[in-house]
């Protein structure tokens, strides 16, 4: 009698693979919960600068033990917001292509981060408005909208860098929500004969919306005489310029400016879809509540 040939066991095999995916992954602890849709937003930044860690949900990024890290250094500045996730802030020392770690006692993962020197931005044709040190969290009751939203709406961070807006009007001649993409524009307030800038002139369209608190325009920079830079989306709202440390006025770029009144009131927060770095804007009024206002 032919005894029957003993069948293959495939359980070493099947045991190997799940063994290398462990230490692929997050350490192949039984207690290990992982975090689900990591992201960190900017993927790029300076030292002494914050992002913003993201999960689904955003609670997980607080109900673990969680240690945060930049390659070996530790992260010392954090806060969590439940609708936008936790924000911390860069550590000095912290260069190049380095790994954001998040881990727990059980589980790590980790995301790639470039920090980079504050020149890396300058003339940069992919971060061209300037950028805030720091992540803006909208608490306080907004202020009464300003009577009126056109004009110029300047960067504290850079006052020359100016938001000019602009609005269509309807058949009636009644003004609309609409942004008149032929009279707005991102521009220079002092050097508005400098074309090598790269925000100088470039279109303006898309809508601005009191009644929703809705800010959502796109900058054309299609045309610009360096080239084609491609078109940037922003979207963001109105917030409480006292959530900020922009409110106090300072001296403009280009002095004396005898024409602008000096206060600050209104401020919008948008951050842009392609790089996903916060810009804020803040409304810059003339002396005269009239000079060149279509629109109230």
């Amino acid at each position: 009698m032919i005894s029957p040939k003993p069948r293959k066991s495939w359980l070493p095999a099947t045991m190997l693979l799940i063994l290398i995916q462990c230490f692929l992954h997050s350490g192949c602890n039984p207690d290990c919960t992982p975090l689900l849709g990591l992201q960190v937003l900017p993927a790029v930044g300076e030292s002494g600068t914050e992002v913003l860690i993201k999960a689904t949900p955003l609670e997980s990024l607080v109900s673990q033990d969680l240690e945060i890290r930049f390659n070996s250094k530790p992260v010392t500045q954090k806060k969590f917001h439940p609708q936008l996730g936790l924000v911390v802030t860069v550590p000095e020392g912290v260069e190049g292509q380095v790994d954001l770690v998040i881990a727990n006692p059980d589980c790590s993962e980790r995301l790639p981060f470039n920090a980079v020197p504050a020149s890396f931005f300058e003339a940069n044709k992919s971060f061209i408005p300037p950028s805030i040190p720091q992540i803006f969290i909208p608490i306080n009751p907004l202020p009464p909208f300003p009577p009126s939203l056109e004009n110029a709406w300047l960067c504290p961070e850079n006052t020359d860098y100016c938001i000019w807006f602009k609005f269509l009007k309807d058949p009636k001649g009644k003004c609309t929500t609409s942004i008149d993409p032929t009279q707005s524009f991102e521009q220079s307030t002092c050097n508005g004969n400098n074309t090598a800038l790269l925000y100088n002139k470039n279109p303006i369209f898309g809508v601005v919306d009191k009644d929703k608190n809705l800010v959502h325009f796109w900058i054309d920079r299609t045309k610009h005489p360096g080239g084609n830079l491609g078109t940037e989306e922003f979207i963001g709202s109105f917030i409480n310029i006292n959530d900020t440390p922009y409110k106090p006025f300072e001296q403009l770029a280009c002095s004396p400016a005898v024409g602008w009144k000096r206060e600050r009131n209104h401020m919008i927060l948008v951050t842009s879809t392609t790089t996903n770095r916060q810009l804020v804007i803040y409304q810059q009024a003339f002396n005269d509540p009239n000079f060149m206002i279509d629109c109230k």
